[in-house]
């Protein structure tokens, strides 16, 4: 049971049973217990702790770019990145809190003349999550540029890591366990002219555009490729695109895209995925990954 709530509530103004839909770029999921809206390294630190002194489990919520949060909710304290926002360059690397967008990092740098983020221009979500997941693309990704972050161990402490072999994985990072990532460090190359960046990053975008990322709401990418395979491709290759379940369908363009309609729910977004999934392992044996991230109980 949460005690103090109300005095809590003064030091790091605590939301009871919010509505995630007002921050879920799909529109669609439950309700959360408690959250807290963070700007400071402090407050990230009170609500880690209340988390802890009311024993509530503890959920971590960046921009839900590619975050399903079910009908369910979620029942505990999340914490939102949204209002952790600031960017630093010095040299060559380029510093952003947590909050930052990727894409107004990749803006950040390149009107900086830093380039080595262009390949990653168009990919939604934040800085955070974008470290989390190792995002990537074009045969770029986070882990490549790395430099460093800092980081809130559950202890409370406070560490700052560096790149190593270890520490990635394809669309994954190996931090400490139930770490909160608070700002993330890229080492990039610094340049004369930035009109290449600008136009290269321009590029991407389009590319984007072109196979219907941004036609309808979705949360990217379903799955993970299973290496060296495409997991649109045998999404394809079974049929699947057009499919769907009140209101969540395959996309047409994008067989690794699910979009949704209007007041579909996150868990039929979830029941059209997992019969995507059951299909290709029918047809293929394989079975596919997610590289979104679900949260809440089916």
């Amino acid at each position: 049971m949460v005690s103090n709530v109300s005095i809590l509530e003064e030091k790091i103004n605590i939301h009871t049973n919010y509505d995630i839909t007002l921050l879920s770029p799909i529109k669609c999921g439950g309700k959360v217990k408690y959250i807290t809206f963070p700007s400071t390294l402090d407050e990230v630190i009170e609500s880690i702790k209340f988390s802890k002194q009311n024993d509530l489990k503890l959920f971590i919520l960046g921009g839900l770019t590619n975050t399903l949060v079910l009908d369910s909710g979620l029942d505990g304290l999340a914490i939102s990145t949204k209002n952790l926002k600031g960017i630093t360059v010095k040299d060559d690397v380029i510093s952003a809190k947590c909050g930052e967008s990727l894409s107004h990092v990749i803006q950040s740098a390149i009107n900086n003349n830093l380039s080595g983020l262009e390949q990653l221009s168009g990919i939604p979500g934040t800085i955070g999550g974008a470290l989390k997941g190792n995002a990537g693309s074009y045969n770029k990704a986070i882990s490549d540029i790395f430099y460093s972050a800092e980081i809130v161990l559950p202890d409370l402490s406070i560490k700052k890591i560096y790149n190593s072999d270890d520490l990635f994985s394809y669309r994954a990072s190996n931090l400490p366990k139930d770490s909160f990532i608070y700002s993330v460090s890229l080492r990039l190359n610094k340049v004369d002219d930035n009109k290449p960046l600008i136009k290269q990053r321009e590029e991407y975008i389009l590319k984007r555009k072109e196979v219907g990322q941004y036609d309808k709401p979705s949360l990217g990418c379903v799955f993970k490729n299973p290496t060296p395979l495409s997991a649109g491709l045998l999404i394809d290759k079974c049929g699947l695109k057009g499919l769907s379940y009140n209101g969540a369908v395959v996309s047409e363009s994008h067989a690794n895209f699910i979009t949704v309609e209007k007041n579909t729910t996150a868990n039929s977004y979830l029941t059209l995925a997992n019969k995507v999934r059951e299909e290709v392992f029918k047809r293929f044996g394989i079975t596919l990954d997610y590289e979104i991230n679900i949260m809440g109980q089916n």
